[in-house]
């Protein structure tokens, strides 16, 4: 199958398509696949060949390693050089109508709503399992399908500001919090909760402007080999990957029953904090809710948060209206 696909020329194709003959309207998403899939087939191709019993195969595996290498890391500078481009400034009015449509949408459903813009201060990483970036790359990147940004599933935040919630009732910090409120807030097995969260958009309009691109290369060399025991003939093999940059803002709404208003501040947190002087009198202020969402984003939201990654800043927190 992968000699026929050489033979039909697919592959070569897919090898003279760039993101410069493209243009900005492109969607990374879909292009990282295609990539990848290039990527996947020279990998494919020469394991094939090897089984088959080439000749010097030692010398021929490094080579086409070091090929494998080489792809990577042109698709990994092609796509964080173009990254701001392609995969928001064109995209930019398409994703602050569907913020407002959702936004509208909860309100009509009688949801009070709460607007939150966050931006990353670190590289970060959401959804090392997703295909776009682990077909490439091997760690994956949660970029939306339909218009190739990056962006951060409600899921993956609403089970951060839980877990938080969680960890803040068992540091005894937090007054009532706990997982038992944990689980009527945010929902368990058993039920639903009264807080939901919609997935979190980057956004360019008053908040990143300043921000050279979206996505960005990183490199971890894992010092492990599976299968082999001595340390000393270990051969550490660097892993690439694309990250989300520091210094992008993402946009999303946290909604709620009227059973949640005692959990969260009514207002706006960055006008608090104008008018109250000390921090610790604006943290007893907060309700159980935004004392999670601010400690959760603190501690960090994605993966690789332990070795500094996934940290995020709040930059807007504040009700969108209030009810009639």
């Amino acid at each position: 199958m992968i000699e026929g696909i050489k033979d039909r020329g697919i592959i070569k194709s897919i090898e003279e398509i760039n993101l410069k003959n493209l243009g900005i309207d492109v969607n990374i998403h879909s292009y990282l696949i295609l990539k990848g899939l290039r990527i996947l087939s020279h990998r494919l191709y020469e394991e094939v060949e090897l089984r088959k019993g080439a000749k010097d195969k030692g010398q021929k595996d490094g080579g086409d390693k070091r090929k494998v290498g080489r792809l990577k890391l042109e698709l990994l500078r092609e796509v964080s050089k173009k990254s701001k481009d392609v995969t928001l400034r064109v995209i930019s009015d398409h994703i602050s109508k569907l913020l407002e449509e959702t936004k509208e949408a909860l309100k009509a459903n009688d949801y009070k709503v709460k607007e939150c813009v966050i931006e990353t201060t670190t590289r970060t990483i959401v959804g090392v399992g997703g295909p776009p970036g682990k077909i490439p790359f091997e760690v994956g990147i949660s970029l939306d399908p339909l218009t190739g940004v990056p962006y951060i599933p409600g899921s993956t935040l609403k089970g951060a500001f839980r877990y938080a919630l969680v960890e803040l009732g068992h540091a005894g910090i937090a007054g009532e919090c706990g997982e038992k409120l944990a689980d009527k807030l945010f929902g368990c097995e058993e039920s639903v909760g009264v807080v939901g969260v919609t997935d979190a958009y980057p956004v360019l309009d008053g908040y990143g402007g300043g921000v050279k691109r979206v996505l960005e290369p990183d490199v971890v060399t894992p010092h492990y080999t599976p299968g082999v025991l001595n340390e000393l003939k270990v051969t550490p093999v660097p892993v690439q990957f694309l990250t989300i940059a520091p210094g992008v803002s993402f946009k999303f709404y946290i909604y709620y029953r009227r059973e949640a208003v005692q959990h969260i501040l009514q207002g706006d947190a960055a006008e608090l904090l104008k008018r109250v002087d000390e921090l610790q009198k604006v943290v007893n202020m907060l309700g159980c809710v935004d004392k999670a969402v601010f400690y959760a984003l603190a501690k960090g939201v994605g993966a690789r948060t332990s070795v500094g990654y996934s940290r995020f800043k709040l930059i807007l927190y504040r009700d969108v209206d209030e009810w009639v």
